[in-house]
C-alpha cells in the first residue's frame, strides 16, 4: 500500500497506521487504537487464522462497524477460507476459517464486502505482477481513483523510478570508476615516485662504490659491494654494468673475513687503555695459512681458525687464555704453535683445538715470530729479548740462544732446515747455521732502518727482507726507498735494485710456493706482488685493507696462488694471485699421468665451452679436457685400426660425444666422459670428409665432403639411415641438424642446401644469394629458419619452403656470426663493429655497436637468455653488450695476450670461455665470469650480510631492509 502510486520524492503513497507497529507504550492502549481508527478514512483488515484467534482484531472491527459502518471497510485474506452467506448477510462460520466472530453474526454486513485473496501469492513480492494488481485493487478506492488510472500512474512512477535508479547506478558506477582511476593514478604516481627515488638512490650507490674503488673517497670494499648489490636490487632498471665494474675492480679479492674491529695502537696510553683497546677491537697480530691453503689461523687476544674458502670460523676449542701473538703451522698441517703473553710457546692440535704438552719457556720478552722447520721437528722463535731460540720438539729442549744487537722481529728456516734468516731492530739481516748454532757469514747491513720481516724462498736460492721506507717519488732520498731487498742466499749479496713501492713499514713478506713471486704488506695498507726474476711489481697494488697490514702468507689452492693477509682494519682477506688484471684468467692445462702438459693443438670445443679435445704435437695421443674439473681423459683409439691422421672433430650439442673424421674416411665416435670408443663407422666415401654434425639428441651423425653428398648414420648401431642426400655439385661443408632432426642444412661453395631427412630429398634447389663461400650455417630455435653466413653477407631462409625470407644483409667484411638461443636475432661482426638483425625478417636492429679498437672483432657469442652479446677481438679485450639497447655493459675486460678467436658461453650464463691465438701460433683458454654470476661472485666475497644499521646508513632508512646476499 505504501508503494502503489507512490510519487518520486514521497516516502509513502498513503499514510497507513498499523496497530502492531505504530502504537507507543500507554496504560490506555485501547483508547489509542480507537482514536487512530476514528481518524482513519479506511480500515484494512488482514484475515488469517492468527487474526481470528486474536480478540483485539475482532474488537477493532466491531468498533469500526459500530462507529463507521461497513463503508470504507476492506479485507485481505492471506491464508485460509472465506465464504459469504447471502441469505443471512454474514460470512458462513462453518465454511470460513478466517472470518472474525463479529463478521459471522447474522446481518453483520448489508452486502458481501470487497476483499482480496493473496494467500496463493506468498511470499508477497511487490514486484510480482499478479500480487501488485491485487494490491492495486485495494489501493484504488483509497486513492479515490479507478483501478486503471491508479495502475497507469503507478506504472509511470515505476518507470520513472527505474530510469532514475539506472541513472543513479550509472552515476555511482562512474563515480566508483573515477575513484578507482584516481586511486590507481595516485598509486601509479606513488609507485613512480618510489621508483624515481629508488633509482636516484641506486645511482648514488653505484657512484659511491665506483668512487671508493677508484680511490676518490675513503675505501670500504664491504660497503662498495653491498651498495652495488643493493642498487641492482632496488632499481626498476638495474645496471648490470655496475656489478661488472665492481667485480672487475675487486677481481683479486676472494674473501673478506671480519675478525674484529678497526684498531690503532693508542699513543701515550697506559697499560689499562691498551688492554681495553685490544679486547674491544680484537686485532689480529699474527696470521698464517695452513700448508694446503684451506685454513687460516689468526692470533691476538685469542687463537682462532678460519675456513679460507667459506670465511667461516672453525669451531675448535683453542683455550689460549694467555693470547696468541705469533703463530706457525707445522708442515703437515696438524699442529699450530703460538706465542703467549707470558713469553712462552704453546703447541696445539690443529684438528681438535687441544693443547699439546706444557708451554716452552725461556724467552724473557715478547716473542715476535715463530716458525717450524721443514721437517716439523724443530721450532724457531724470535723475541724482543734480542735472541732467537731453536727448540727441538722431541725432547722439547732449546739450544743456546742466537743473539742480535736489538729486538729480533722475524725469523725463517731455509728449505733444507739447516739455516735460519732473521731480521732485527739493529737494522741487520743475519743468516745462521742451525746445526752449529752460530752466525753464517757477516750480517747484511744494506737496510737503513729496522728489519721487520724476512723470508727464505722455497727453492733455497733467495732471501727477501722488509724494512721501512717511503714510496719512490720526487724528493724521496734513494736510501729511504729501499724498503724491500732481495738477496742471494748463498753469497748474501743483494740481487738487483731494492724493490721500492711501499710507503712506510713492510711488516710481512712471503715467497710463492714456486719461488717465482714475493708478496709484501705493510703499514700503507697495500699488498704488492713482485716478480723474483726481474724485481718488477706484478700488476697493480692489491687494495682493500684500510689499516696496517700485520701479516701476509702465500699458498696454492686448485692450481692457483692463494694469498692471505691480516690487517688492523679488523679483517683478514684472501686473494687470488691470478686476477690482478681483472676478473679474467688463463686456464691452466692439466698434466697427463706422466706429468707432461697437454698443450698441443686444439681439435674441438664443446658448444658450452666446458670440454675440449687436444692432441700432442704428433697427434699420436688425444685428450678430453674438462675445463671445470681440470681433468684430462685420454682418448682411446680403435684397437683393430691402424692410427690414421685426423681430418676434423666435432662435439655433440650436449658435449657428451665426440666424432672424429679420419683420413681413411672413417668416423670414430668417442664417449666424452670416459674417452672410450662408442662406434667406428666405415663411411664408404671416396673423397675426403669435410663436415660432421650430430643431431640434437646425439643419436644420429651426418657426414659430407668431396663426394658431393651427405650420409646419416645411427650412432648406436652404426647403420646407415636412409639413402644419401644428394643435390650439391661440389664439396659439402658446415652441416647442421635442425632442432627436431627433421631438417638438415649445409653449405656448398656460395650456396645453401636444406634437406628433408625423412624423405631424403632437398627442399628446393641450391639457395643462392651469397657471393663469397659459406662460412657457417645455423637453424633458428624453432627450426623454421636457416641463417647462412659468408664473408660478404648474411641470409635468412624459410626451412620449410627454401624461400629467402629477406634480402641478405651485405657487407664486404662480415667476419663473425652468432644467433641468439631463442632464434629471434643474430649478430655479425663487421670490422670493429657489431650489427644486430631480426632473424625472422633479416632487418637490422638499432645502430652498430662500437667499442673494439684494434684490427677487427674476431669472435662473437650470445648468452643463453639472449640478454647479452659477448665479443672479443684483436685488442685482447672481452666486451659485453646489452642485446636490446646495443649499449656496452660495464668496461671492457682484460683478456689474453693473443686474439680471442672463439667464445663459448655456458648455457646458464655463469661462465664465458674463449680460445686465443697469438702471432707465434701459441694458443690457450681464457675464462671470465658470465653475467648470471656477477652478483653471486660479489656476494661470495663477503662473509656476513649487511646489518639493518648499515642498510639505513648506506642505502636508505626509507627503503625496507632487504639484504642483497
Amino acid at each position: 500500500m505504501h508503494r502503489i502510486g507512490r510519487r518520486m520524492g514521497h516516502l509513502h503513497a498513503l499514510r497507513v497506521f498499523r496497530d502492531a507497529t505504530d502504537l507507543t507504550a500507554s496504560p490506555d492502549l485501547w483508547g489509542k487504537v480507537a482514536d487512530a481508527m476514528d481518524r482513519a478514512r479506511y480500515f484494512l483488515v488482514v484475515l488469517s487464522p492468527h487474526a481470528v484467534a486474536s480478540g483485539w482484531v475482532n474488537k477493532e472491527v466491531a468498533h469500526w462497524l459500530q462507529r463507521r459502518g461497513p463503508d470504507q471497510l476492506l479485507f485481505v485474506v492471506v491464508g485460509g477460507q472465506l465464504e459469504w452467506d447471502e441469505e443471512s448477510g454474514r460470512f458462513d462460520p462453518d465454511r470460513s476459517d478466517v472470518a472474525l466472530p463479529v463478521l459471522t453474526e447474522p446481518g453483520a454486513l448489508p452486502t458481501e464486502p470487497f476483499y482480496v485473496d493473496v494467500s496463493e501469492d506468498a511470499p508477497w513480492d511487490p514486484r510480482a505482477p499478479m500480487f501488485r494488481e491485487k494490491v492495486t485493487d485495494l489501493a484504488a478506492p483509497i486513492h479515490g481513483k479507478p483501478k486503471y488510472e491508479l495502475a497507469s500512474e503507478d506504472l509511470r512512477e515505476q518507470r520513472r523510478f527505474r530510469r532514475l535508479r539506472r541513472a543513479a547506478v550509472v552515476g555511482l558506477v562512474l563515480l566508483t570508476v573515477l575513484a578507482v582511476v584516481a586511486a590507481t593514478i595516485a598509486l601509479v604516481q606513488r609507485q613512480e615516485a618510489i621508483n624515481q627515488r629508488n633509482q636516484a638512490i641506486a645511482l648514488r650507490l653505484e657512484s659511491e662504490a665506483e668512487s671508493m674503488l677508484a680511490g676518490a673517497r675513503t675505501r670500504d670494499d664491504v660497503r662498495a659491494i653491498n651498495g652495488t648489490l643493493a642498487a641492482q636490487q632496488i632499481s626498476s632498471t638495474p645496471h648490470p654494468g655496475a656489478a661488472l665494474r665492481t667485480l672487475d675492480a675487486m677481481a683479486s679479492t676472494e674473501k673478506i673475513i671480519r675478525t674484529g674491529y678497526p684498531y690503532s695502537i693508542p699513543t701515550a696510553a697506559n697499560v689499562d687503555d691498551l688492554k681495553r683497546a685490544v679486547e674491544t677491537a680484537r686485532p689480529v697480530f699474527s696470521m698464517v695459512l695452513s700448508p694446503d691453503g684451506r685454513r687460516i689461523a689468526t692470533g691476538g687476544v685469542e687463537l682462532r681458525l678460519w675456513d679460507a674458502d667459506s670465511g667461516e670460523q672453525v669451531d675448535l676449542p683453542f683455550r689460549s687464555d694467555r693470547g696468541a701473538f705469533a703463530l706457525a703451522y707445522s708442515p703437515d698441517g696438524h699442529r699450530i704453535a703460538s706465542s703467549n703473553a707470558d713469553n712462552s710457546l704453546q703447541l696445539w692440535d690443529a684438528d681438535t683445538g687441544m693443547s699439546i704438552g706444557d708451554p716452552l719457556t725461556g724467552h724473557t720478552n715478547l716473542v715476535n715470530r715463530i716458525v717450524f722447520s721443514p721437517d716439523g721437528h724443530r721450532l724457531a722463535s724470535a723475541s724482543a729479548d734480542k735472541s732467537i731460540r731453536v727448540w727441538d720438539l722431541e725432547p722439547r729442549l732449546s739450544g743456546a740462544p742466537l743473539h742480535h744487537d736489538g729486538a729480533v722481529l722475524d725469523v725463517a728456516f731455509s728449505p733444507d732446515g739447516h739455516r735460519l734468516v732473521s731480521g732485527s731492530d739493529d737494522k741487520t739481516v743475519r743468516v745462521w747455521d742451525v746445526d752449529q748454532g752460530e752466525l753464517a757469514g757477516e750480517p747484511m747491513r744494506q737496510h737503513g732502518n729496522r728489519v721487520w720481516s724476512v723470508a727464505f724462498s722455497r727453492d733455497g736460492r733467495h732471501i727477501v727482507s722488509g724494512s721501512e721506507g717511503v714510496a719512490p717519488g720526487a724528493g724521496a732520498p734513494s736510501g729511504l726507498t729501499a724498503s724491500i731487498i732481495l738477496w742471494d742466499a748463498e753469497n748474501r749479496m743483494p740481487v738487483g735494485e731494492p724493490l721500492a713501492g711501499h710507503d712506510g713499514v713492510v711488516t710481512s713478506v712471503a715467497f710463492s710456493p714456486d719461488s717465482h713471486r714475493i708478496i709484501s704488506g705493510g703499514s700503507d695498507g697495500g699488498l704488492r706482488l713482485w716478480e723474483v726474476e726481474t724485481g718488477r711489481q706484478i700488476g697493480p697494488t692489491l687494495l682493500g685493507h684500510t689499516g696496517y697490514v700485520r701479516s701476509v702468507d702465500y699458498g696454492t689452492v686448485d692450481g692457483h696462488g692463494r694469498i692471505a693477509s691480516a690487517s688492523f682494519d679488523g679483517t683478514v682477506r684472501v686473494w687470488r694471485d691470478d686476477r690482478q688484471g681483472g676478473v679474467g684468467h688463463s686456464w691452466t692445462e692439466p698434466t697427463t699421468p706422466s706429468g707432461a702438459p697437454v698443450d698441443g693443438p686444439m681439435l674441438a670445443m664443446a658448444p658450452d665451452g666446458r670440454r675440449m679435445v687436444r692432441a700432442d704435437a704428433s697427434l699420436d695421443a688425444m685428450w678430453v679436457l674438462d675445463l671445470d674439473e681440470g681433468s684430462a681423459v685420454p682418448v682411446q683409439r680403435p684397437s683393430a685400426e691402424r692410427p690414421s691422421t685426423l681430418v676434423i672433430a666435432d662435439f655433440s650439442r650436449d658435449g657428451s660425444r665426440i666424432a672424429f673424421a679420419r683420413e681413411d674416411r672413417s668416423i670414430v665416435v668417442i664417449d666424452a666422459d670416459s674417452g672410450g670408443v662408442l662406434r667406428v663407422i666405415a663411411t664408404g666415401f671416396e673423397g675426403a670428409l669435410s663436415s660432421l654434425a650430430f643431431s640434437a639428441d646425439a643419436r644420429l651423425i651426418a657426414a659430407g665432403g668431396e663426394d658431393k653428398s651427405v650420409q646419416i648414420w645411427d650412432v648406436t648401431s652404426g647403420r646407415e639411415v636412409g639413402v644419401p642426400l644428394t643435390g650439391p655439385t661440389g664439396s659439402v661443408s658446415h652441416l647442421v641438424f635442425g632442432p627436431d632432426g627433421r631438417r638438415l642444412a649445409a653449405g656448398e661453395g656460395t650456396s645453401v642446401w636444406i634437406w628433408d631427412v625423412e624423405l631424403a630429398r632437398p627442399i628446393g634447389g641450391p639457395l643462392q644469394g651469397h657471393e663469397w663461400d659459406i662460412t657457417s650455417v645455423m637453424f633458428g630455435a624453432d627450426g623454421h629458419r636457416v641463417i647462412s653466413h659468408s664473408g660478404d653477407s648474411v641470409a635468412v631462409w624459410d626451412a620449410d619452403t627454401a624461400r629467402q625470407v629477406a634480402r641478405p644483409a651485405a657487407s664486404p667484411s662480415f667476419d663473425r656470426f652468432a644467433i641468439s638461443p631463442n632464434g629471434k636475432y643474430f649478430v655479425v661482426a663487421e670490422g670493429l663493429d657489431l650489427r644486430r638483425f631480426d632473424a625472422l625478417t633479416g632487418e637490422p636492429i638499432g645502430s652498430p655497436m662500437r667499442g673494439h679498437t684494434s684490427v677487427m672483432v674476431s669472435s662473437v657469442a650470445v648468452t643463453g637468455d639472449g640478454r647479452f652479446i659477448v665479443s672479443g677481438g684483436a685488442d685482447h679485450e672481452l666486451r659485453f653488450w646489452d642485446a636490446t639497447t646495443g649499449e656496452q655493459v660495464g668496461e671492457p675486460l682484460k683478456g689474453p695476450d693473443g686474439w680471442i678467436i672463439e667464445i663459448r658461453v655456458a648455457p646458464d650464463g655463469r661462465t664465458v670461455r674463449a680460445v686465443w691465438l697469438d702471432l707465434n701460433n701459441s694458443s690457450g683458454i681464457y675464462i671470465w665470469p658470465g653475467p648470471a654470476s656477477w652478483e653471486d661472485e660479489l656476494c661470495s666475497k663477503l662473509t656476513e650480510d649487511i646489518s639493518r644499521e648499515q642498510w639505513s646508513k648506506w642505502v636508505s632508512d626509507k627503503i625496507e631492509y632487504d639484504p642483497p646476499c
